[in-house]
């Protein structure tokens, strides 16, 4: 097993360097100063917040319920669908999935990066795109599931304290 999560430790690792360094280098065949902006500063930082959040995940796996586990996956789906599809999925992926993480992730490190990305979001979304709907709609659906999430965490936690007594 603990060479089981040495080798996703590695993959994980690798995913964060080399994704940034892919977006990096597309950047560059990109002519239009808007778009290479979008990839640089706005899809970038995904990049490395993604692989980092699903290590973490994957640390905690055997402790999360079948809820929470439903609710990473439907968050992280739908976040990537938005980011790659358009607007397939009516909510901002980048605000759905930062809201739901930074939430429900206990590492102190990741929160912070998670709230530098989110204020990226805020600034692209409202200044440069005008696109409250989108942002709203990614924010309290984010919200919505880590609600769910918590939730299902307490109940085990009361479940567990049952057992104990």
């Amino acid at each position: 097993m603990l060479q089981i999560r040495s080798r996703i430790d590695r993959w994980f690792a690798l995913l964060a360097v080399a994704l940034p360094l892919g977006c990096i280098a597309s950047a560059w065949t990109v002519e239009q100063p808007a778009a290479r902006r979008y990839v640089l500063y706005y899809a970038m930082p995904l990049t490395v917040i993604v692989p980092v959040w699903g290590r973490l995940r994957l640390v905690r796996f055997a402790a999360l319920t079948p809820t929470q586990r439903v609710a990473d996956a439907l968050v992280l789906i739908a976040a990537t669908v938005r980011t790659l599809g358009g607007d397939v999925v009516p909510v901002s992926g980048h605000a759905l999935f930062l809201t739901h993480t930074i939430v429900t992730t206990r590492n102190k490190y990741y929160r912070m990066a998670a709230t530098g990305a989110s204020a990226i979001t805020l600034w692209f979304k409202l200044r440069i795109w005008n696109d409250r709907s989108s942002l709203v709609a990614g924010v309290l659906a984010g919200g919505m599931t880590a609600l769910v999430w918590m939730l299902s965490d307490r109940a085990k936690d009361r479940s567990a304290k049952r057992r104990a007594r």
